[in-house]
């Protein structure tokens, strides 16, 4: 593994309503600290995968993520795995139950949930708060903080989308930090979420 103590993982598992525990997705999300780090791991469960079928995604219409490889059942074109990265997230959706399910529907609403930032109805909720901002006369690969604090990891799952027009967002200890392309203006989205 990396060394790259900050790193967070966390697992779901997803079971199809009435398939008695026998059509189950995993959906397995490593939070890094910036999108190079996400690449590595990516590359990493690439040199060590026991998938050989397991395939660079090249069909827009059903691609999930910025970096994408997936895996189809055998003799069939449904998708059974998908590994993608996602600015500092690598994220890993398999079929996993005794049923098989195609999970490219499932990567992709994943992916959008990630890396969208969710419309004017749904910005703030108990569960939510959006903050949305401009950054003004900002200075091309000027290293901003955004976030002086991020949460720590707890079993109710608190998460920090944050979502900026161009440049890198990295963690730099607790703190989460901007540096963009270009000067300019730069619109910022940060949802807080406390998933249930």
């Amino acid at each position: 593994m990396l060394d790259e103590p900050e790193v967070r993982e966390i697992a779901y598992m997803w079971e199809k309503d009435k398939s008695e525990g026998k059509a189950l997705i995993r959906v397995d999300i490593t939070e890094t600290t910036s999108w190079r780090n996400a690449l590595q791991h990516l590359s990493l469960q690439l040199n060590h995968t026991m998938k050989p079928n397991m395939k660079q995604a090249t069909d827009n219409a059903l691609k999930a993520g910025e970096i994408e490889y997936s895996e189809s059942f055998l003799g069939s074109k449904e998708i059974g795995a998908s590994t993608f990265t996602i600015g500092n997230l690598k994220v890993v959706v398999s079929s996993v139950g005794s049923e098989s399910i195609d999970i490219s529907k499932y990567a992709k609403q994943i992916s959008g949930v990630l890396s969208k930032p969710e419309d004017v109805k749904s910005k703030s909720s108990e569960l939510s708060q959006h903050l949305e901002s401009e950054l003004s006369s900002v200075k091309k690969n000027e290293h901003m903080m955004l976030v002086e604090k991020l949460p720590e990891a707890n079993t109710r799952g608190e998460w920090v989308k944050t979502i900026v027009e161009d440049g890198e967002l990295y963690r730099e200890g607790s703190a989460l930090k901007y540096i963009c392309d270009k000067d300019g203006t730069k619109k910022v989205h940060v949802i807080k979420t406390l998933q249930k």
